[in-house]
C-alpha cells in the first residue's frame, strides 16, 4: 500500500490549524472584544449587543397662549379675543368690527353677517354670531338670564378729529309718523333685548341665517328691538344725517345690563 508523504512545512500548517480548532472548541481562544461607541449600547453576559435608547426629550410645559392662538383665540390682560370678537372682562363689553351697509331704503335689521340678509340691514359684519353669543354668555348676558337680558349698543368710528360714538338707536329713524315720533325721528333711547337666537335640528340658527340685531320681531336673531313698531317692516330707515359714508368701517360695542340681585326676604313679623 502506498502512503503519501507530505512535505514538512505542510505538516506544520495542519498541526497549527488543528491546535487552533481545539482551543476554540474548549473556549480558551477568545475573540477580541468589539469596541462599542459610547452611548450606543453594551454587550450582555451572553455576548449579545444591547442597544441603548436615547433619553426622551423633556416634556414641554404647555403654553396656554400658544394653544389659544391655535384655536384663533388670544388672552391679553382682561381682554379675551376669538375670531373678530373681543371681550373686555374689566369693562364688561363685547365688541367687533362692522361697516355701513345702507344709506337709504327700508331696513329690517340693524346688523347681519356678510352672508345674511344684507339687502335690508344698516350694518354688516364678518364676526360670527356664535362668537358674539359666547361673549354674551361669558359676561352673564346670555339668553339663560331671566327675564331676557338687556344690553346697550354703541357704534363708533374714526373721524379726522375725536372718535365718533353714538347709541345704535340714534342711527335709525322712522320712515313715517309713528306713536314713538314723527317721520325722520330716531328710535327711543334705551336698551335692546338679547334673545340669543335658538337651536334647531340643523344647528345654531343665527349662524345659518346671519341675523344678529333685528329691528322687527325675529326669534332667530341674537338681539331684538323691544320698542313699539317692531311688527312693521316698513317703519325703519337709515339715519343719514348722523351716519358716516357708505362702507365706512365702524365698531359695535355691546354692554350687557345684568339684572339686579333679588333683595333678601324680610324676616320681620308684620
Amino acid at each position: 500500500m502506498l502512503r503519501a508523504t507530505l512535505p514538512p512545512a505542510t505538516v506544520y500548517h495542519f498541526s497549527a490549524l488543528a491546535g487552533i480548532v481545539a482551543l476554540a472548541g474548549s473556549g480558551l481562544l477568545l475573540a477580541e472584544e468589539p469596541v462599542i461607541p459610547e452611548g450606543r449600547g453594551s454587550v450582555g453576559d451572553s455576548g449579545k449587543f444591547i442597544p441603548s435608547h436615547p433619553p426622551a426629550p423633556a416634556a414641554k410645559e404647555p403654553d396656554p397662549a400658544e394653544r389659544l392662538a391655535e384655536l384663533g383665540t388670544s388672552l391679553v390682560g382682561q381682554k379675551l379675543r376669538f375670531g373678530e370678537v373681543e371681550i373686555d372682562r374689566a369693562a364688561r363689553t363685547i365688541s367687533f368690527p362692522a361697516k355701513i351697509n345702507a344709506m337709504e331704503g327700508s331696513i329690517e335689521y340693524a346688523l347681519v353677517t356678510s352672508t345674511g340678509k344684507t339687502h335690508e340691514s344698516l350694518l354688516v359684519t364678518d364676526a360670527l354670531p356664535r362668537d358674539i353669543h359666547l361673549g354674551c354668555l361669558l359676561l352673564g348676558g346670555g339668553a339663560a338670564a331671566k327675564p331676557p337680558a338687556e344690553m346697550r349698543i354703541e357704534v363708533s368710528w374714526q373721524t379726522n378729529g375725536p372718535e365718533k360714538r353714538l347709541p345704535l338707536e340714534d342711527l335709525i329713524v322712522f320712515a313715517k309718523d309713528h306713536p314713538q315720533g314723527g317721520q325722520g325721528g330716531s328710535l327711543a333711547p334705551g336698551a335692546w333685548t338679547y334673545s340669543g337666537s335658538k337651536i334647531d335640528a340643523a344647528g345654531f340658527v343665527a349662524s345659518r341665517e346671519g341675523s344678529i340685531i333685528s329691528l322687527i320681531h325675529d326669534d332667530t336673531a341674537l338681539v331684538n328691538n323691544p320698542r313699539p313698531g317692531r311688527e312693521d317692516d316698513t317703519l325703519h330707515v337709515p339715519g343719514r344725517r348722523l351716519l358716516p359714508p357708505l362702507g365706512t368701517p365702524v365698531r359695535l360695542t355691546l354692554r350687557p345690563i345684568l339684572p339686579k340681585p333679588a333683595e333678601p326676604a324680610s324676616t320681620e313679623n308684620p
